[in-house]
């Protein structure tokens, strides 16, 4: 593996992710991939620098890579927002177009190219000579069959509803062409952001024979890899997939690939130290110094992007003190940010003051930060008519994100202090914890983190709106200001049209920014080609492991 510092740098991130916010601003003369501007607009592939997407998988792949991670995927669904499912769904799948973190740009994958034939049209030849891993062939059909799976409220549209709101309909123009219809001319970035997260194809004939269900359990893709075997909670075993074309990126070097289930942070570093795994997900601060640069460990850390927040129910009815705009306003000012972040993350993060950071567009760099303020709680509590208190039980994950349990344990403790009783606390299985989530169940109060794939503060928003399955908000005008915001074409007038989104959203909050922090990984020396990306889906592109 090639060293790295310990820490990557930030300046180097910060460029990235800048990239990735800005409209149409490629320099290109090949791509024009993230641009708003006028019709005909076509993006081919060839702009990168990345592999030959012609390359086969090595003949001669070996070894076995394992990843300790502590979530175990629900299922193999390729429709899924959660990071964990989608570093496998990454090997299993492909996608139409995909986001390049290194360029910025939206490059066509099993996309030969994409047009934008006008604001609400995208036409798409697709790449010839694509197979299933179980043989059968992708083309216009298996394109449309797969949209379709994704638009169904039943399947795709279970949680990916957010990011598919404004394709209208999907139609076969010939038989490796297919073209998006969308319902309203929003940011072009902005919709090519939604498909890169979402168009994982799939094979028509097997899903139909084995039904949805059956296929989540068991899936078929054209990725570099295939399911060899899964045991729930405990690990999932990929193999390499002979028929993969490379057009995702260079196959994985080694034979297979194993992410193992360890819910402990403890148990995760122990297989780290005993040479049984490779790379640690969310690695516990307080092992950094410890394991860096011991025994040929090296510790990676890079500024997170996920927002960690709690989200307040004024929706499904799970408390009537919820539905009072000044409980949830004293909630703002309910909690020491950065005393949590010092005692339990021990300083790897930075409070937040809204649902994003610098790196996002439409940052709204003037807002006051959300200073703890007992007095202020205090007092908003009595005009909301609860001046003994209020009782807001809060529910969390246990093992999705970094010390989840922990900081809600401390949550709980810190609102006490202010007369906001969260108990009972429940902290779930993350399956059962998003599955209630989806279903409005759990809560009043819920820790949850989240972040926009197109790095711009829109799409924070998607879990706000009426129409999303995991909004536990919905307010007609704050709709209306999401609409205006993401149907901007011109950047400065979509800032001002998100900071006028952003501030109604805080004088009535349902989501309580909290904090964001570093991502932390401990790597062996024998991993070649491995790098962590801001979005937390671990990808593998060429990455093998050595002696």
């Amino acid at each position: 593996m090639r060293r790295r510092s310990v820490w990557i740098s930030l300046l180097l991130v910060l460029a990235m992710v800048v990239a990735a916010c800005s409209p149409g601003d490629s320099e290109s003369t090949t791509t024009t991939s993230g641009g708003d501007g006028g019709e005909n607009t076509t993006t081919t592939s060839g702009g990168d620098d990345g592999p030959d997407p012609t390359d086969p998988p090595p003949s001669e792949a070996e070894g076995k890579l394992v990843i300790a991670q502590g979530v175990d995927p629900r299922t193999f669904t390729p429709w899924t927002s959660v990071a964990a499912e989608l570093s496998v769904m990454t090997q299993l799948f492909e996608k139409l177009i995909a986001f390049n973190l290194n360029t910025g740009e939206y490059d066509p994958i099993l996309a030969e190219s994409y047009e934008w034939v006008d604001d609400v049209t995208l036409q798409i030849p697709l790449k010839e000579g694509v197979v299933f891993s179980n043989g059968e062939a992708f083309d216009a059909d298996a394109a449309i069959f797969s949209l379709e799976q994704l638009l169904d409220p039943e399947v795709g549209g279970i949680e990916l509803s957010n990011r598919t709101a404004n394709i209208a309909s999907v139609e076969k123009v010939d038989d490796m062409t297919v073209q998006i219809n969308f319902v309203d001319a929003i940011a072009r970035s902005l919709n090519l952001a939604n498909l890169a997260q979402s168009t994982f194809m799939v094979p028509p004939a097997y899903f139909q024979e084995v039904g949805f269900e059956g296929f989540i359990e068991s899936p078929i893709g054209s990725g570099p890899m295939v399911l060899a075997e899964r045991v729930r909670d405990s690990f999932i075993l990929l193999s390499t997939n002979d028929s993969y074309a490379g057009h995702s990126g260079a196959a994985p070097t080694v034979s297979e690939i194993e992410f193992r289930i360890l819910p402990e942070p403890g148990a995760r570093v122990a297989a780290l130290e005993a040479g049984d795994a490779h790379i640690v997900v969310d690695l516990p601060f307080e092992e950094a110094d410890r394991l860096n640069g011991s025994d040929g460990l090296e510790v990676v850390s890079i500024p997170g992007l996920r927002i960690m927040e709690m989200q307040v129910d004024m929706r499904h009815g799970l408390s009537e003190a919820s539905a009072i705009t000044e409980v949830r306003q004293a909630l703002l000012y309910a909690l020491d940010r950065q005393l949590i972040i010092d005692t339990v993350f021990l300083g790897q993060g930075k409070p937040v003051n809204q649902l994003g950071v610098e790196q996002y567009f439409g940052f709204v760099e003037s807002l006051p930060d959300l200073e703890y303020d007992p007095a202020k709680v205090e007092e908003l509590l009595t005009q909301a008519g609860y001046p003994d208190g209020v009782n807001l039980p809060l529910v969390c994950p246990s093992g999705r994100y970094l010390k989840d349990r922990e900081v809600c344990e401390v949550i709980v403790s810190e609102l006490a202090k202010v007369n906001i009783d969260a108990q009972p606390f429940e902290a779930m299985e993350v399956g059962a914890y998003f599955g209630g989530v989806l279903a409005g169940e759990v809560g009043p109060l819920i820790y949850i983190g989240r972040l926009a794939p197109s790095i711009n503060m829109v799409d924070m928003y998607n879990s706000s709106l009426c129409g999303s399955a995991d909004s536990y908000k919905c307010d007609e005008q704050l709709d209306a200001l999401h609409t205006a915001a993401r149907t901007e074409p011109d950047p400065d007038a979509q800032k001002a049209a998100i900071e006028e989104m952003v501030r109604f959203d805080l004088d009535d909050p349902a989501r309580i920014p909290l904090w964001v922090l570093n991502d932390v990984y401990a790597v062996s020396g024998n991993v070649d080609g491995w790098a962590p990306r801001s979005d937390q889906v671990l990808e593998f592109w060429g990455v093998g492991v050595s002696g």
